[in-house]
């Protein structure tokens, strides 16, 4: 419908609580890729991020890897960043 604007979404926590839990492992496939730290992103959303090296074991030898992760918490960037 034209003219109407939706409510805003907001989201499920807030940046104190992200804050406030503190580092998280992740693992993908049992291996332990890396901890990530609680933070605010550049566009004001939140939520948790990593970037670094990695080795992956493989079946003959190991991987070197770069690995960059965001875990973005939905509808944190602030509406006056959103738009």
């Amino acid at each position: 419908m034209a003219g109407k604007e939706k409510a805003a979404k907001r989201p499920s926590c807030t940046l104190a609580q992200v804050l406030e839990t503190g580092a998280l492992e992740v693992h993908v496939g049992g291996v332990l890729i890396g901890v990530v730290n609680p933070k605010e992103f550049s566009t004001g959303s939140f939520g948790f991020g990593f970037q670094g090296p990695v080795a992956i074991k493989l079946k003959d030898g190991i991987a070197e890897c770069q690995v960059g992760l965001n875990i973005t918490v939905k509808h944190s960037k602030p509406e006056s960043a959103a738009a």
